[in-house]
């Protein structure tokens, strides 16, 4: 009998396919195996939780929560939504806020020092008798409206930060860092300690300074243009090319003080005090009530008849910052 066909030749060999792409399991917050997990809420009380020192709360939202007395010593909260947030009497040493949102939140009576508030946002934030605000960082931070009273934030940094239309009341800065990015136009300030600051370029224009201490500052190309600067003292600072034109310096010690290529241009020199001071190329065209200067002075354009200037200027300029006082910008 006729054999039978041959089979048919097997089909060729499919090349292998690629194994799928396995995407790593997606990790959930941190915060999420916290104990506290139930009350980590916007509203929420975390008064009695235990579990907060060093946890990593990153992006957490609480919103209004309460955080009254909590140890957060070494809490990491960056880019949390803290908004109106009440940390009175927390100890929050070391603990880091970079990038969060602070706005409207109470820090009165916290510890806060060593902590990282960084590119927060501070909107209108009271700090009202912090414990300890040494060595803080509020590099690039917004404190915008925030009031600081009875406060010590000595050596602490403010590069780059938005200090305008702050209140700042009988506070110590002593040794802080400010740079040419921060910004205190419309500030207000009584009563406070700035000595030894470092404070290269920083711009006060327009602000409300009265009765504080810039005790070997270096303020250099500082900008405190048309503003109340009244019964400052700048005793042996270094404030070469700062500009102080159409400010009011009434009371002012400038004792021993650099003031190389400073402007005063327009500005009120009502019983200021020059003794000592290198007023080597400063300007004082159109100055009011020129104080006596240095012998030997070599300053530029100093007026020669005070009683004429100030009868001359009176109306001209009102002093002032050109920000309203005593309104809430919050």
């Amino acid at each position: 009998s006729p054999s039978a066909p041959p089979p048919p030749p097997p089909p060729p060999a499919q090349p292998p396919s690629k194994p799928p792409i396995l995407l790593p399991p997606q990790q959930p917050p941190a915060f999420f195996a916290n104990p506290c997990i139930a009350s980590l809420r916007p509203g929420g009380d975390l008064r009695p939780c235990a579990f907060l020192t060093g946890a990593d709360l990153t992006g957490v939202i609480l919103r209004e929560a309460d955080l009254r007395g909590t140890d957060l010593k070494g809490t990491i909260f960056d880019g949390a939504d803290l908004t109106g947030a009440k940390f009175n009497a927390a100890d929050m040493t070391a603990a880091s806020f970079r990038g969060a949102i602070l706005d409207k939140a109470d820090l009165s009576s916290a510890v806060l020092r060593t902590s990282d508030f960084s590119r927060a946002q501070l909107h209108c934030v009271i700090f009202d008798r912090v414990i300890s605000g040494m060595h803080t960082n509020f590099d690039g931070a917004n404190l915008q409206g925030s009031v600081i009273t009875d406060t010590d934030f000595s050596d602490a940094k403010f590069r780059g930060a938005s200090l305008k239309r702050i209140s700042v009341e009988s506070s110590v800065f002593d040794r802080a860092t400010f740079d040419a990015g921060t910004k205190f136009a419309g500030a207000y300030i009584i009563d406070s300690f700035f000595n030894f600051v470092h404070a290269v370029g920083a711009d006060f224009s327009g602000a409300y300074i009265d009765r504080s201490s810039f005790i070997m500052a270096n303020l250099d190309g500082a900008d405190l243009r048309s503003g109340v600067f009244t019964e400052l003292n700048l005793q042996a600072s270094s404030a070469r090319g700062v500009k102080f034109d159409g400010s009011d310096l009434s009371g002012s010690f400038f004792a021993g003080t650099t003031l190389f290529r400073a402007s005063f241009i327009a500005a009120k020199l009502t019983d200021v005090d020059f003794s000592s001071a290198d007023v080597t190329g400063a300007d004082f065209n159109e100055a009011i009530d020129m104080p006596p200067l240095p012998i030997r002075s070599l300053a530029l354009n100093v007026p020669r008849d005070s009683n004429l200037l100030v009868k001359h200027a009176k109306g001209k300029s009102q002093f002032r910052s050109p920000y309203t006082f005593g309104i809430n910008v919050c």
